[in-house]
């Protein structure tokens, strides 16, 4: 544990400042369950772990440097096929020793449908253009009992018009061996709203770094994705990195048009119509480390050029 925290406090003093820094403030709270990120006074996001989300800790809302949301805004109360997945940033898996853990489930189907549960804040930290949360939660089965525990950083930043989140993830498995199992559900996803690169079919505003757009970027392999839109007629552009340390880099990228984005670095049986699959192991005692980034630039639209340059700067987190 001593060595996450020092990488924690290495990772937030090692980044630059700007000439007039934006304030960051963490600020939990405990009643409510949830941690409020706020950015020069205005909400950024809130990390909310009430146990009445869906089976699953969230980010949510996920707000530009105006304000404006740019995820899906309900939290839903009951299920249907378009909310079975939570809104916000999670992150989840379809078959993990043969359990769901990217849908919620209700009582009527309950069976093989786990929960990831809160279980601690670890640390918090805000300062001037950056801040950080370090968070725990268990990976639970249909009977209660613990399979994996789960290590969640989250590092915001402001930089003007640009907010930045890069999410850190350590998997541990707890009593036994956890094998993903290849699944289309999964893995790490940010759930949009529909004013953000939809409808996907004929769009220009969605693309992937090896330069395909609109429906092509579905179950195509990229180091990261982008779209664009307008929040309150105000162009925005989300931007989403994956690591070159991540497994089976460079991921799978799936995007719904509901406005469901994920990486999945497990989908290759769906993405290759069954031709291949991929199954990942975690042995037990050992862990395995998965690492975000995700970019709202608002105001003016990011080009390939100054993704490719924030890209660059995101590989070199260790």
């Amino acid at each position: 544990m001593r060595l996450i925290f020092c990488f924690f406090s290495i990772l937030i003093y090692s980044i630059g400042f700007s000439q007039t820094p934006a304030k960051v403030q963490i600020i939990p709270k405990n009643n409510e369950k949830k941690i409020d990120v706020m950015i020069d006074g205005k909400l950024f996001t809130s990390y909310l772990y009430s146990d009445s989300l869906l089976n699953k800790p969230i980010l949510f809302p996920l707000n530009t440097a105006q304000g404006h949301s740019i995820v899906k805004d309900f939290i839903p109360k009951t299920l249907t096929e378009e909310n079975a997945v939570p809104s916000g940033v999670w992150l989840g898996f379809g078959n993990a020793n043969g359990i769901n853990f990217w849908r919620n489930a209700d009582e009527s189907n309950a069976k093989k449908f786990g929960k990831v549960r809160h279980t601690k804040i670890l640390k918090t930290k805000g300062g001037n253009d950056v801040g950080g949360i370090e968070v725990g939660m268990e990976w639970v089965k249909e009977d209660g009992s613990e399979l994996l525990y789960q290590n969640n950083k989250y590092i915001f930043r402001a930089e003007g018009n640009m907010r930045l989140i890069d999410v850190i993830i350590t998997l541990t498995p707890i009593t036994e061996p956890i094998t993903f199992t290849d699944s289309d559900e999964g893995f790490f996803a940010i759930n949009l709203s529909k004013e953000i690169g939809l409808p996907i079919t004929g769009s220009d505003k969605i693309k992937n770094s090896s330069g395909a757009v609109g429906i092509d970027v579905i179950g195509k392999k990229a180091k990261w994705i982008k779209l664009s839109g307008k929040t309150n007629n105000i162009p925005v552009t989300v931007s989403v990195f994956d690591h070159p340390l991540n497994i089976a880099y460079p991921t799978f990228w799936n995007i719904r048009n509901d406005g469901l984005l994920s990486a999945n670095p497990l989908g290759l049986k769906i993405f290759t119509q069954g031709k291949e699959t991929a199954n990942f192991e975690i042995p037990e005692l050992n862990s395995a480390i998965f690492r975000y980034r995700i970019i709202i630039q608002s105001q003016t639209n990011l080009t390939d050029k100054q993704i490719n340059a924030e890209y660059e700067k995101f590989i070199k987190l260790k």
